[in-house]
């Protein structure tokens, strides 16, 4: 730790590897109906965007997915804390449906679209060898009293319950969209091509960035931290994930640094103290 000028401050830098990008170039034509929309842009694997999209059962009707507070409250789905709004998404990590990444590839920034997927587009087929039989000791161990119904995690898996009895657990490790087509409403908001903004769209991933300062240098990023979060295991881990997810998708950035301020006087305190020396006041021989 650097004491500098009465004040302290915590430097932690995480190097990431050294890694050089080419720039990406805009293609496409511009929409014959709206020539001053912006042109569709060609995206690739990594490609950072900020998304809106709500995903429906096809045959029931429920809603089962929404980045909407609206359609969430609407459709009895609603939890305070999940976070609504514009969600990062990055192509090719899986994170969407295959059908639906594929559309927003072809999409105008701010273009609204709904599609209906079929099942091989959208969570693929039901596969019979991912419904399978475990021991109800085994869940009890884990702190878990099985349920029809109940959805519980075994070995990094999310499961739905089937059955319970005679010491048995029936669990679907299937998604529950598995074997179904899906009805998305999408639209894309934003394609993030600036350093900042992708480091801040990724950081958002794991905390509230509200008190995070975010400065880009050339290749160095430097994130200005409450001096709490540098001695919170949790949010250790947060960044150490965000440090990975920068290495992977932001090619342009070969190191973060994170500081955080212990002390420092206010301006007025400042202006106090210097007003003092001026006029020859203090503590004398």
């Amino acid at each position: 730790m650097e004491r500098q000028g009465g004040c302290a401050h915590a430097f932690i830098a995480l190097r990431l590897n050294p890694l050089r990008v080419s720039a990406q170039e805009n293609q496409g034509e511009r929409a014959k109906a709206a020539p001053e929309a912006a042109a569709r842009v060609t995206l690739k694997q990594g490609d950072l965007l900020l998304v809106e999209y709500t995903l429906i059962d096809r045959e029931s009707g429920k809603v089962v997915e929404t980045t909407s507070e609206a359609v969430a409250k609407e459709a009895g789905i609603y939890s305070e804390e999940s976070r609504y709004g514009p969600r990062l998404v990055v192509i090719g990590s899986g994170e969407l449906p295959p059908g639906l990444e594929e559309t927003l590839a072809n999409l105008h920034e701010g273009e609204e679209v709904e599609i209906v997927l079929p099942p091989e587009k959208a969570f693929g087929r039901r596969d019979p060898s991912r419904v399978r039989i475990l021991s109800a000791r085994e869940l009890s161990s884990r702190g878990v009293v099985p349920r029809v119904g109940m959805t519980v995690e075994v070995r990094g898996e999310r499961g739905v319950v089937l059955s319970v009895g005679s010491g048995r657990v029936i669990v679907d490790f299937n998604h529950p969209l598995a074997g179904r087509e899906v009805v998305c409403k999408a639209k894309l908001v934003k394609v993030l091509k600036e350093i900042g903004e992708k480091v801040k769209g990724l950081l958002e991933r794991y905390m509230a960035v509200e008190d995070v300062g975010i400065t880009v240098e050339s290749d160095t990023v430097t994130l200005s931290l409450p001096f709490r979060l540098l001695y919170s295991s949790e949010s250790l881990a947060a960044l150490e994930e965000f440090a990975r997810d920068v290495e992977r998708y932001v090619k342009e950035v070969s190191r973060i640094t994170l500081t955080s301020i212990l002390f420092e006087r206010s301006a007025a305190e400042q202006k106090g103290t210097s007003g003092l020396e001026a006029s020859g006041g203090g503590q004398t021989a």
